[in-house]
């Protein structure tokens, strides 16, 4: 016969795991949710064994007991106290002094539970269960009873706040995952709706391949790019827009490399496309790894015009390079070829001027003499210009003593300051008194600068001055300052130019070839020294050279 069990408890999942346990353990299950309603099921359906809770509404386990007790129909049902609130010693001598024949405390182990269970029915077989003498009114002590609930109603009031506290702290850093989740998703979708504008507008092709080297998505960009529709491209071989003859040969390169991942990021090559097109792209090449696998996305850009552009510029620089040595070798034979009669005509002006009495053939012979010394200078200037750009100025170094180099600089142009009325000095503040330098080269790039420096000033005068550069002891400074006519700050790049002056054309106030301050500064370069100036217009300008003290072959 099957054994009769009621269960009452007012919280739906305790009963349903009751009635789960017991049913699988053979037993049938009756269930209430209050001790009122189990009652009258008592009455109606007499159970072999009441398990109740104890607190609950309407009327608890203490109550249903003590009904159950002074009824004479049930008082001999055998009675389980199975709760999770009355834990103190007296609330079991409380239940247990009702009639109760066990008391159990929540959670028990299913297997214990069903062992009490199970010997308090073999008790109530054997009629081993004590009988329970009705209770009277007094035993069941209404301020005990009182006590006992006002107790338990406490505890339960102090562990709801605490689980109401629980819950809210639950759900409050629920909300705070769901909020941080909400905030990942938007931003995730954000970032994926920006991917995707970039991949549809970007002006560069976009190819995503597999590791089988197939085609898994390209953009309209990769598509104008290799002149073929999207849907003839997708699940093909990455290499499918080459030329035939190149196809295989490329795809197979291009799988054993990407399983290698030995791809370069970046590189450049030309493409034969497959209807005879020949494009050049930069490729820049990164690995993807997702669910679904490795990936490989390539953003190719044309680059076609770019390198068409690039050979055309080598091709205009070799040309120009080979018209420059055109016209150095022009230059050096034109002056080589006017030198030859030129030096005839000073010879012949010099013995004119020196050897008649005619004043006026004198004066002529004088001015044909000065304009010889003039074109010949100008000779000399192409032809040293010619010998550096090809490479033919050859350097023969010696001893140079800086005072006397100083004062024969002094001494060739004192009278060409003196008709200006101008002063030139000269100041030596260098512990250094020689250094090793071609001559030639150094006494032309001083003259230069102490020429220039008179020529372009009208009142003051002109200071050459030699110091040494503080923590540089291989270099020596020589500065040439003047107070002349200055230097426009937007001129300044021009001055280095061949044969450019600041005063050009047909008005121009100053006579020359603008060949000096090229030849200063190519030769300052030669010699592995450095030139540079400083100008203000109306106040004159400082160029200063810095040139080894010794030689230098690196």
């Amino acid at each position: 016969m099957t054994m009769k069990i009621l269960i009452v408890d007012d919280k739906p999942e305790n009963l349903y795991l009751l009635e789960s346990l017991l049913k699988g353990s053979g037993y049938e299950t009756i269930s209430a949710v209050n001790g009122a309603e189990a009652l009258g099921l008592a009455k109606k359906n007499k159970p072999d064994i009441i398990i109740t809770d104890i607190l609950m509404p309407v009327m608890d386990g203490y109550a249903l007991c003590n009904e159950c007790k002074k009824d004479s129909e049930l008082k001999s049902i055998p009675i389980i106290f199975y709760t999770a609130t009355y834990t103190h010693p007296k609330d079991m001598e409380f239940g247990l002094s009702l009639g109760a024949c066990k008391f159990i405390i929540k959670p028990q182990d299913p297997e214990i539970l069903l062992k009490d269970i199970e010997t308090v029915l073999q008790q109530v077989n054997k009629s081993e269960l004590p009988a329970a003498a009705p209770l009277s009114v007094d035993a069941f002590s209404l301020k005990e009873y009182n006590s006992v609930l006002i107790r338990k109603l406490e505890d339960k009031m102090v562990q709801t706040a605490e689980n109401e506290k629980k819950l809210k702290e639950y759900i409050s850093e629920l909300e705070r995952t769901l909020e941080q989740k909400r905030i990942a998703e938007e931003k995730l979708h954000k970032s994926e709706s920006q991917l995707r504008s970039v991949w549809d507008n970007s002006f560069d092709g976009m190819r995503l391949i597999d590791d089988r080297g197939l085609i898994v998505r390209v953009n309209d960009a990769f598509c104008r790019l290799v002149e073929m529709e999207e849907a003839d491209l997708l699940g093909n071989p990455a290499c499918v827009f080459f030329v035939e003859s190149d196809r295989d040969k490329v795809q197979q390169k291009l799988v054993e490399i990407m399983n290698a991942r030995e791809i370069e990021p970046l590189i450049e090559r030309k493409i034969h496309l497959f209807n005879g097109k020949k494009i050049w792209v930069e490729i820049s090449n990164c690995y993807i790894d997702t669910d679904y696998g490795t990936l490989l996305l390539s953003i190719m850009r044309d680059i076609t015009k770019k390198k068409e552009m690039v050979e055309n510029l080598i091709l205009a620089k070799e040309k120009a390079e080979e018209m420059n040595k055109l016209k150095s070798s022009f230059l050096a034979n034109m002056s080589h070829e006017l030198r030859t009669p030129l030096i005839g005509i000073l010879g012949f002006s010099e013995i004119l001027h020196e050897d008649t009495d005619d004043p006026e053939i004198r004066r002529l012979g004088k001015t044909i003499f000065e304009s010889g010394k003039r074109l010949l200078s100008t000779l000399n200037s192409i032809l040293n210009l010619s010998r550096i750009e090809s490479g033919k100025f050859e350097l023969k170094y010696e001893e140079i003593n800086l005072n006397s180099l100083l004062a024969e600089t002094v001494a060739l142009f004192e009278e060409q300051a003196k008709a200006k009325d101008l002063f030139l000095d000269a100041n030596i503040m260098s512990k250094v008194n020689c250094i090793s330098c071609d001559y030639t080269l150094f006494i032309q790039v001083l003259n230069n600068l102490v020429h220039n420096a008179i020529k372009y000033t009208d009142e003051g005068g002109v200071t050459i001055s030699v110091c040494d550069i503080p923590d540089d002891e291989n270099y020596i400074r020589i500065s040439v300052q003047d107070s002349g006519i200055g230097i426009k700050k937007e001129d300044f790049g021009l001055i280095w130019e061949e044969f450019r002056q600041v005063s050009e054309g047909l008005g121009r106030s100053y006579e020359g070839t603008g060949l000096g301050l090229t030849l200063t500064k190519r030769f300052i370069e030669h010699i592995h020294g450095r030139i540079s100036f400083e100008s203000e217009i109306g106040k004159g300008s400082v160029f200063t050279v810095e040139i080894p003290v010794r030689r230098l072959d690196n």
